[in-house]
């Protein structure tokens, strides 16, 4: 049990014990029970926009989708939503009737309030991960006029940087992209594709402003041949093109004995790339590129690279959630092939879920999330707080004191409302360091600009939902340095 203080009191966490998941297969009307698959930022893995999205103009259903990618490790019905945002959302609601990774198509509703780029948070089965929508302005919904930007050799093509190891008769991966620069002159929607070698490099968005931008074409497909692949860009820029160069395959054995599985791995709590890895010895008998992809029970360990004969030693990053608890076999590729097997420890009683983004990075501090009352009703002071892994490295922490003796309900709450004789509210952020990144209204003489906000939707005896947002500062709030917390989410059990 570790205890913090935020404010001027504290909050206990609580102890955590097992509750088990099994992958199975379930009626029609069973809930169904998988992961939604991310990237390191925590954006949807893969992302797909579909249809122009203008504002003052009623989406179309039909037209109007984003496509999200699901691991389904319990077959049954399923609703998966995003939040509402700018008078608009997306949702789809079936029944999943096979298991493992599944694209889900959500449809859009609603009418766009202003232009913008709009960033959804999408969730399933407590497991969350964002996309982000751009709407233009009203009356602005055509194809928009821009140019590859020029310069160099080739000279229409400079702008084209190739990321990530491309790898003969191995599939692509999200670390493989393209970036280009555009001057575009007039805003509206755009499609960019360039093929070429078995590969397809794609992103469709809007340009919601004139001037030079990067674009990011994603890769798809599997290189076929070796060394220099010219890739070409579709009309109207098909005298354009850019160079992949794909190695030939590493031959090696993987020696699973040295595989050396490090972080803590607890069913439901999504694991980091930073701190949940293996790392594992291969003997390398012709020299080549690697690139390594393997999944169970919704986590998946990846690596790429260029690998020279011998015996050689490889990271390979963690993403996704565990699913179920118990020990899972991963299957290492190469000559012969081999295994080492992941301990995922049980779920935490009454997860809850505390994600925000924290300078733009997604962060979330989903274990032992919970809040709690200080005292005996009326239940005026409550603590929402929980820790970003099981060591208890980082916490997050929200108050709200209410002054005048009423039960905390649904309602928008301030570190300026304080003036009002209201309410109190603070947040607060302890990194590993570790220091204390806060906003109260104490701390910080009661005012702000912009303000921490907490906006309460849902309270009920046993469970509150809500978000946040706002500034917090260094130092309990005295010091100089600043972040920002953005699309703040808690749905955390009151205990």
């Amino acid at each position: 049990m570790k205890k913090h203080l935020i404010y001027w009191l504290a909050v206990f966490a609580i102890v955590m014990v097992g509750c088990q998941k099994e992958l199975s297969f379930e009626g029609s009307n069973t809930p169904a029970e998988g992961s939604l698959q991310s990237d390191v930022t925590g954006d949807c893995l893969p992302k797909t926009v579909n249809g122009t999205y203008v504002a003052a103009t009623a989406l179309v259903p039909a037209t109007n989708t984003i496509s999200v990618q699901v691991n389904v490790v319990k077959t049954g019905t399923y609703v998966i939503t995003t939040d509402t945002i700018n008078g608009y959302y997306f949702r789809a609601a079936s029944t999943f009737t096979t298991l493992g990774a599944t694209t889900v198509t959500l449809r859009g509703n609603g009418t766009p309030f202003a232009a913008g780029v709009n960033n959804f948070v999408v969730s399933f089965d407590s497991t969350f991960c964002d996309i982000q929508v751009s709407v233009l302005p009203a009356g602005a919904g055509g194809p928009a006029q821009f140019a590859l930007v020029s310069g160099g050799v080739p000279p229409n093509c400079a702008s084209a940087v190739v990321g990530g190891t491309y790898v003969l008769n191995s599939a692509v991966t999200a670390s493989n992209y393209v970036d280009v620069t555009v001057n575009v002159t007039t805003i509206g929607t755009y499609t960019i594709r360039a093929t070429g070698g078995n590969m397809t490099f794609q992103a469709n968005g809007a340009f919601l402003a004139t001037g030079q931008a990067t674009v990011r074409l994603v890769a798809s497909g599997t290189p076929n041949a070796s060394g220099a692949n010219t890739i070409t860009f579709d009309a109207p820029f098909a005298s354009c093109n850019f160079t992949v160069t794909v190695i030939g395959q590493a031959v090696f054995s993987a020696v699973c004995t040295s595989a050396n599985v490090i972080g803590t791995y607890q069913a439901t709590v999504a694991i980091s790339p930073t701190t949940n890895t293996v790392v594992i010895d291969l003997n390398v008998a012709t020299a080549g590129g690697y690139n390594i992809s393997i999944t169970n029970n919704g986590i998946t360990f990846s690596g790429s690279g260029v690998l020279p004969t011998g015996l050689q030693t490889i990271t390979l990053v963690g993403n996704g959630t565990p699913a179920n608890q118990g020990t899972f076999p991963f299957t290492m590729p190469g000559t012969p092939s081999c295994t080492f097997d992941v301990v995922v420890i049980p779920a935490p009683v009454n997860p809850g879920i505390l994600t925000c983004k924290i300078n733009g990075v997604f962060r979330t501090f989903n274990v032992s999330a919970e809040a709690s009352y200080f005292f005996p009703p009326p239940n005026n002071d409550i603590i929402i707080s929980g820790f970003s892994d099981i060591a208890a490295t980082e916490e997050f922490s929200l108050e709200i004191d209410r002054l005048n003796g009423a039960n905390i309900s649904i309602g928008t709450f301030t570190v300026n409302g304080l003036l009002s004789g209201f309410y109190s509210i603070a947040a607060d952020y302890t990194d590993a360091t570790p220091v204390h990144w806060t906003a109260s209204t104490d701390f910080l003489g009661g005012t702000q600009n912009p303000a921490f906000t907490i906006i309460v939707t849902s309270v009920t005896a046993t469970k509150i939902i809500g978000t946040f947002f706002g500034p917090i500062k260094e130092n309990f709030g005295s010091g100089p340095g600043t972040k920002t917390i953005t699309e703040g989410v808690f749905d955390v059990p009151i205990n």
